[in-house]
């Protein structure tokens, strides 16, 4: 029995060429090493005012600080304040950079 080869359309061929080449990018080893976590000292703060274009420009600020550091673990007081009020947390951040209590 006879087979008939027919030509593949120009668009499949497009498509099979472009996952090719996103299969190759993404099989890529990286360039260099990872960055190192961050080392923590007590007294550390950062503040953050973000605007939301989604509802309308309210604004959000958060307010992080280092108070304590035992161990390799650095704990963070967070004050987070929005328009339904504000809320107070605290988390520990081991020396990997991972998070071990809060939320």
């Amino acid at each position: 029995m006879l087979t008939t080869l027919r030509s593949l359309p120009l668009s499949r061929l497009v498509a099979m060429f472009a996952a090719a080449v996103l299969c190759a990018c993404a099989a890529r080893q990286p360039l260099g090493e990872n960055v190192a976590p961050p080392h923590f000292v007590v007294g550390d703060r950062w503040e953050y005012r973000v605007t939301d274009g989604l509802r309308r420009g309210a604004t959000i600020r958060l307010d992080v600080q280092v108070i304590a550091v035992n161990a390799g673990i650095a704990t963070m007081h967070r004050v987070f304040v929005d328009s339904y009020g504000r809320s107070e947390q605290t988390e520990e951040i081991d020396a990997d950079g991972g998070l071990r209590v809060g939320a």
